[in-house]
């Protein structure tokens, strides 16, 4: 977990490029690739949409922490978190992106099998495989209401972008464009 220690990340321990736009390219890859994937192996599928869901949600942490500390309150009240902390900030971020919420939940159930704080108690996950068509799609179910995995992800992208350009970074611009090559929903 993040700590209040204003501790950021080094860059050179990651695999993600050297600024904080790199994890939103991340994203944003990740949403092309379900887009453009004529997988037939449902699991390959799967683990694809596991993957955009806990890049999304992580997006929190990374977000966080790339933060300078000085800039935190202004992250932090962009948002409408309770305080300027780093658990009313991510809170907060579920709050007001059912997307992220969504994530957020995909991403904790895929890495710790359960939930023990916030859980969704109305959301499930369904997987259809066509064998002759070799499609294989994935829908997140909310209130009985199915929705495409990449409009999720799509969603969560978007909020991300739009939340760093306005904390200053213009060139998150840019993904919003190639994003909506993919043609994922506001």
């Amino acid at each position: 977990m993040i700590d209040s220690s204003g501790e950021q990340i080094d860059f050179s321990k990651t695999l993600l490029g050297n600024d904080p736009i790199g994890p939103l390219s991340k994203l944003l890859w990740e949403c092309q690739a379900i887009y453009g994937t004529e997988v037939a192996n449902p699991l390959i599928r799967m683990f694809m949409s596991q993957n955009a869901a806990t890049t999304a949600w992580h997006l929190a942490d990374w977000t966080w922490m790339s933060c300078p500390p000085e800039k935190r309150t202004a992250l932090a009240d962009v948002v409408g978190a309770a305080d300027q902390s780093w658990p009313a900030f991510a809170t907060r971020v579920r709050e007001v992106s059912l997307a992220l919420a969504i994530c957020r939940e995909l991403a904790t159930a895929g890495k710790h099998v359960a939930i023990s704080r916030g859980e969704m108690k109305n959301l499930t996950v369904e997987v259809e495989h066509d064998d002759e068509t070799k499609e294989t799609r994935v829908w997140i179910c909310i209130d009985g209401e199915r929705i495409p995995d990449l409009d999720i992800y799509g969603r969560a992208l978007r909020w991300w972008i739009e939340l760093y350009i306005h904390m200053g970074f213009s060139e998150a611009a840019r993904l919003r464009e190639a994003l909506d090559q993919v043609n994922a929903p506001d």
